[in-house]
């Protein structure tokens, strides 16, 4: 059980992943516990360090697949926050105290934005999906992209949305609300 500040989330829980060279990474993370899938943080691809994050999503047992997914949109924050109090930079108007108050209030009140898109790992198939494992994978991208990085026992969650776009399955294109923050 994952416990994010004064909820505690039942159907996630600390994982350590297989290590079966060539067939995927070795590393811990989360699971699902009633879909059985796994997700992780992964080493990025791609040159533009900084600007996304990717994460992995791993089959559940008895099944053979391996998702990456590549996620925009955290970076904007200080812009999004500068526009909504009116003020040029959040960094230079600010002083540092103000600046970080106005962050937390911010994430309070409104939550990251996040952009989604994923593929099967070179070798890997497309799986099928259900509202089930979509709505998982959306919890696990909430936790490993919010609820981990900032002090999850200290801080409820935010009303964070991830909107898949691109060439995703049709059960997720949308714009989806973390469902820990629905749940307070």
């Amino acid at each position: 059980m994952i416990e994010w500040g004064s909820l505690e989330l039942p159907e996630l829980d600390y994982w350590e992943g297989g290590r079966e060279v060539g067939k995927h990474h070795a590393a811990t993370g989360l699971i699902h516990r009633s879909t059985g899938l796994g997700a992780t943080h992964a080493t990025l691809r791609y040159e533009e360090r900084g600007l996304n994050r990717e994460l992995l999503i791993y089959a559940p047992p008895g099944e053979e697949w391996l998702l990456r997914l590549r996620i925009t949109g955290g970076n904007g924050l200080h812009g999004r926050i500068a526009a909504h109090l009116g003020i040029r930079s959040l960094i230079f108007d600010l002083p540092p105290e103000e600046s970080v108050q106005a962050e937390l209030a911010f994430l309070r009140d409104f939550g990251q934005e996040y952009f989604c898109q994923f593929t099967p790992e070179p070798g890997f198939e497309m799986p099928v999906w259900t509202e089930a494992r979509r709505d998982a994978v959306v919890m696990m991208i909430f936790w490993l992209m919010d609820g981990s990085a900032y002090t999850p026992t200290m801080t409820d969650p935010y009303p964070s949305t991830v909107t898949f776009e691109g060439d995703v399955p049709d059960l997720f294109l949308g714009t989806y609300r973390n469902p820990a923050w629905e749940r307070l």
